[in-house]
């Protein structure tokens, strides 16, 4: 599989007034115009909340880039995912999930023929049974299609292992959450 696969939690692209908003879209300029080197650049956290928001970033790219987008439900505003796929990958399928949050795609690549089946997922950063649900989805689309080759792609906000926190011990949501994501993994 030729290509960078990038994943990006920015933070927030919404808002143009933002200071960092430039440094924001130059950064995704600059990936996306990468083409030789980027095959895959999955976005989370955009605060999407209609299509037209993405225009700006997709119009420029649209000849070299095919894109999934789901915004940010009104209830749920700090979600969104875009997901950037070089041309030299064909999408032969695609899911919204969960809007905002759990996004599921099949691609092959044109020349090789590989079929790689993604998922973007961005679990909630503060709601165990969230983020549960949301690994239940997923598992539940690779059992029920029997996927393989499956790469997944995210921002879990949770982890299994104390060495990835500041302190010597898990909270109480990478306790609860890393059950069920260690037992589907």
């Amino acid at each position: 599989m030729a290509g960078e696969i990038l994943h990006w939690n920015i933070n927030g692209l919404k808002n143009r007034r933002s200071p960092k908003y430039c440094n924001k879209t130059d950064t995704i300029n600059g990936i996306l115009e990468s083409c030789s080197s980027t095959r895959i650049l999955n976005i989370q956290e955009t605060h999407f909340s209609e299509d037209s928001d993405l225009l700006s970033l997709s119009r420029n790219y649209d000849h070299i880039y095919n894109y999934i987008n789901t915004n940010a439900p009104r209830e749920d505003s700090f979600s969104g995912i875009i997901i950037f796929i070089h041309n030299s990958d064909e999408i032969l399928a695609h899911a919204i999930l969960e809007p905002g949050r759990l996004v599921y795609v099949k691609i092959q690549n044109k020349a090789s023929k590989e079929i790689v089946n993604i998922f973007s997922i961005y679990c909630n950063s503060s709601n165990s049974e969230k983020q549960k649900k949301l690994i239940l989805k997923l598992q539940q689309k690779i059992m029920l299609d029997n996927l393989d080759n499956i790469i997944i792609l995210g921002d879990f906000n949770f982890v299994t292992s104390s060495l990835d926190r500041n302190c010597s011990k898990l909270n109480s949501i990478d306790l609860n959450t890393s059950k069920v994501w260690e037992a589907f993994e």
